[in-house]
């Protein structure tokens, strides 16, 4: 008894082609699916606030500032820790014995 039948070689441009269709196909679901859930689902409304996030350039800039002083209050020491330096935090942090800087 013998084997009949035929060897295939393994093809390189088929594989790749695949592959290609496999990518053009999720890109093109990712669109159409997007494009349902802002203009056509019963909550579009809250999937365009979430897809296309928007804020406002002043309340960013404010956080910014509040962000710089705290830390800047902090590197003197007073704030950041409830104003006590570096005593407090290492009392913070109780028998560890460790600052938030990682200093002894």
């Amino acid at each position: 008894m013998g084997a009949t039948g035929r060897a295939r070689a393994f093809d390189w441009v088929t594989i790749v082609l695949t592959l290609g269709s496999a990518v053009a196909l999720l890109g093109i679901a990712t669109v159409v699916v997007d494009g349902l859930a802002v203009h056509v689902l019963p909550k579009k409304d809250v999937y365009q606030r979430i897809k296309y996030h928007t804020m406002d350039e002043r309340e960013e800039e404010e956080k910014l500032l509040v962000e710089q002083r705290r830390l800047a209050a902090a590197e003197e020491g007073g704030a950041g820790n409830g104003g006590y330096g570096t005593v407090g935090k290492v009392a913070a942090l109780g028998a560890k014995g460790r600052t938030v800087d990682g200093v002894s």
